[in-house]
């Protein structure tokens, strides 16, 4: 097999010029690319790409969780929720010092109950003591009078606590009045308001205030404290006369006149008050008391 041989003198001439054109199509290209290698288009093609890019689709992606625990069961959250929720929290907070503010409230009133007790068995000691020197004649009857007074101050302290302190089914303090107590005062009180109301007074009262019938009566006749309600006496006037009767007929007759006064005996002596008041429901009333105590012979007839 022969060669042949090329002269390359002779072709020199002709390969110069298409080296050359190889050389600048190529560096065009190089210059036509960017600098991350992506293609450059023309002006006029970048607009249309670019709208056709954006109306394509793009593909969601999943929001980023930090925790990725399951959803657990309504029997679940509501166990976690009803036992941790920062509300209940607060709210069983609420309860545990409520609850502390009663225990120390029921240790208060207790406290002051048992002290009340106590003065009231105390009084009682005191007041057997004194009227027993009193009846037999051993001491005078102040002491045991004041001694009564202040007995019965105590036990109408506790008759009110009692009665505030009842309450019906419905937890709510209960509004039906107080049944009458129907206790009758003893002692020496009691016997000097029994003979007070056995002494006649003689009534001459025209549109007279209550008070001042009271005052009346208080300078006749003698029987410890005999006291009227305020707004009793102002509201409630006199128009009665009777010739001489005992005190208590006289009551009697004023009751009869204004049937909302109300003559009741305490432990102290009378007091004068409204129908159907506290005082009124748990005390005797002055006729009453009269016809529970005095001889028959003694005794009126109540119009009641």
């Amino acid at each position: 097999m022969t060669i042949a041989k090329v002269d390359l003198a002779a072709l020199t001439p002709r390969l110069i010029p298409v080296a050359l054109t190889g050389m600048l199509i190529c560096g065009s290209w190089a210059v036509a690319q960017d600098p991350f290698g992506e293609p450059v288009q023309p002006a006029s093609v970048a607009p249309a790409a670019r709208a056709a890019a954006a109306k394509q689709p793009t593909k969601p992606t999943a929001p980023a969780t930090a925790d990725k625990q399951p959803i657990p069961s309504l029997e679940q959250l509501l166990a976690r929720t009803l036992t941790g929720h920062p509300r209940i929290v607060a709210a069983r907070s609420k309860v545990q010092l409520a609850e502390a503010e009663l225990k120390m409230t029921r240790f208060e009133v207790a406290r002051e109950q048992i002290e009340l007790w106590n003065n009231w068995s105390w009084a009682t000691h005191v007041f057997e003591e004194a009227d027993a020197l009193y009846r037999s004649k051993a001491a005078p009857a102040g002491p045991a009078i004041e001694a009564q007074a202040k007995l019965a101050a105590l036990e109408a302290e506790i008759r009110q606590l009692l009665a505030d302190s009842a309450e019906s089914p419905s937890g709510t303090v209960a509004t039906e009045p107080r049944s009458p107590v129907h206790r009758i005062p003893q002692g020496p009180m009691a016997e000097k308001i029994r003979e007070a109301l056995a002494k006649p007074v003689e009534l001459d009262f025209l549109e007279e205030p209550l008070a001042y019938v009271v005052d009346y009566f208080k300078d006749r006749v003698t029987m410890g404290e005999m006291l009227v309600d305020i707004e009793c006496g102002q509201e409630n006037v006199v128009t009665l006369s009777l010739p001489e009767v005992p005190l208590v007929a006289a009551i009697q007759a004023i009751e009869d006149a204004c049937p909302e006064v109300r003559f009741v005996v305490r432990e102290y002596g009378i007091f004068v008050t409204t129908k159907g008041s506290p005082v009124d429901l748990e005390s005797i009333s002055a006729v009453d008391f009269w016809l529970e105590t005095a001889g028959k012979t003694e005794k009126v007839q109540p119009k009641r």
